[in-house]
């Protein structure tokens, strides 16, 4: 994806790293002032903190991290973790909805999953959980498909879209993100998700909401996609 801006704006002058570090400053003048340039090349990761813990007080975080970072220099792209701080920069745009539904007081994971489509309709890139890891298969996978939307087989064969790897362009994540809000508005008034909070992740912004989106739009997603990552953290609610 590129972003078109005006074309009398000059190119930024400073580097991927002072880049990332003016979103969080003022994001949408800062989105303004980047020109031209191809958002392709970067694997993004987020992190919320859960039950006030840290990042570094999860090791299967942190070994993800650190994998997807080696992964990204051995291959010439960018890595992005994304912290709650940092993620003020894009929020501008989602703190009405997340006060009007109570966002704050779900578990952070449902933020996570509208945050996906979010970020990746400005930056491009591809999200991956953490908790994932790359294969050697994995670059194959990222160059040849503009679209990545994952899946996984379980003993029986069958496919299951998983949500922990995600290419998106910039229209379909737009499309992404509005049906997410759309389901977050009409679920948030059914009262029995008010203790189903599981579900309420599921079927808002989770797997089960990205599969009637893209059962919809007959969007096919990606055939078993542990053969291109380790995942320690997969969705086992599917193995149930």
């Amino acid at each position: 994806m590129h972003i078109k801006r005006n074309p009398k704006q000059p190119l930024p002058t400073w580097t991927r790293e002072k880049r990332w570090d003016k979103t969080t400053v003022a994001f949408e003048e800062d989105i303004a002032d980047m020109g031209d340039f191809d958002t392709q090349g970067t694997i993004h990761q987020i992190f919320l903190k859960v039950r006030n813990k840290d990042f570094g007080e999860f090791p299967t975080f942190v070994e993800s991290s650190n994998a997807w970072k080696k992964w990204c220099k051995e291959n010439n792209m960018e890595y992005k973790l994304w912290t709650e701080e940092e993620l003020k920069a894009v929020r501008h745009e989602t703190a009405e909805l997340f006060q009007r539904f109570d966002m704050e007081n779900r578990d952070p994971f449902v933020k996570v999953d509208y945050l996906r489509p979010v970020i990746l309709k400005y930056f491009g890139g591809c999200y991956v959980d953490l908790g994932t890891s790359p294969t050697g298969d994995f670059k194959s996978l990222y160059d040849n498909n503009e679209t990545i939307i994952g899946s996984w087989v379980d003993k029986n064969g069958i496919a299951h879209l998983n949500n922990n790897v995600l290419k998106l362009g910039e229209g379909l994540a737009r499309e992404i993100q509005e049906h997410f809000e759309q389901q977050i508005e009409i679920k948030s008034q059914i009262k029995i998700y008010d203790t189903w909070k599981l579900r309420f992740i599921f079927q808002t912004c989770g797997p089960k909401s990205l599969k009637r989106f893209c059962d919809k739009k007959k969007i096919t997603f990606t055939p078993n996609l542990h053969k291109y990552i380790s995942d320690k953290e997969t969705a086992t609610w599917l193995m149930k």
